[in-house]
């Protein structure tokens, strides 16, 4: 099982934002997003292995407090946990992978 988080803030005023992207890139992805918590959940099978799909709905520096939780209770390794965000740093369009904080 692995997880990945879409980093957002909630509410229309931030929809369109830069600081948005994690979650955007759900959106696309075409999920079926429910609550559980603090968050919007999806679950999917990737190449025959489960993915949870996490968009948090408290603020962008709040979002520990719906991501914990969910990683205690499917007992989640770091290394099994990708996070989607803005990287401000970047110029518009430009992608950095990297493992760690």
């Amino acid at each position: 099982m692995f997880l990945v988080v879409g980093q957002g803030n909630p509410g229309e005023r931030y929809a369109r934002t830069r600081h948005n992207l994690g979650f955007m890139v759900l959106d696309r992805m075409g999920l079926e997003f429910r609550k559980k918590g603090e968050a919007l959940l999806a679950e999917a099978e990737v190449e025959g292995e489960k993915g949870l799909f996490l968009k948090p709905l408290t603020y962008y520096n709040l979002s520990g407090q719906a991501v914990a939780p969910l990683v205690r209770f499917y007992h989640i390794p770091p290394e099994r946990l990708l996070v989607v965000h803005d990287e401000m740093d970047l110029p518009l369009g430009r992608l950095r992978f990297k493992a760690g904080g």
